[in-house]
């Protein structure tokens, strides 16, 4: 039998969300319909330390990036633990949309150099689809050999 769970390297969610003009009312429904579009959270996610990494990371993206441990104090006056700030790095390290700078040691979306969030998101997520659709290609040709057997 195949260890299913060991077998998945990475996981991307990609959502279909209706744009409805409230939503391009604020920053902060941007900020969650971007979320959520993205597979950042759960539909019904009700804790707010999500979108304070994340939009604390959108606001420094222009400005060289995001300093942890300046993060990381702040968040203390919001009761954000310093355990929460790193598992929403550590997430979006993970999928890919963010790395740190060796020089800087500041969080920057993509590597850093480009500064258009739509480029950066859109290649990481066709990076990560191209991927999954030549892998998919390979499996689906092995199972034809399967299919053809019968």
């Amino acid at each position: 039998m195949i260890p299913e769970a060991e077998l998945i390297e990475k996981e991307m969610l990609l959502r279909l969300l209706a744009m409805d003009n409230d939503v391009k009312l604020s920053k902060q429904s941007i900020v969650r319909w971007l979320s959520l579009t993205f597979g950042l959270i759960s539909p019904n996610e009700s804790r707010d330390s999500f979108f304070y990494v994340f939009e604390r990371l959108l606001d420094s993206h222009k400005k060289g990036g995001l300093d942890l441990d300046s993060l990381i104090e702040e968040a203390k006056t919001k009761n954000i633990s310093e355990k929460t700030i790193y598992y929403h790095i550590l997430k979006l390290k993970r999928i890919g949309l963010i790395t740190k700078q060796k020089k800087t040691n500041k969080y920057v979306f993509g590597n850093g150099y480009e500064k258009d969030l739509r480029k950066i998101f859109k290649e990481v997520y066709q990076k990560q689809i191209a991927e999954i659709y030549k892998r998919l290609d390979i499996m689906l040709n092995s199972l034809e050999f399967y299919l053809d057997e019968d």
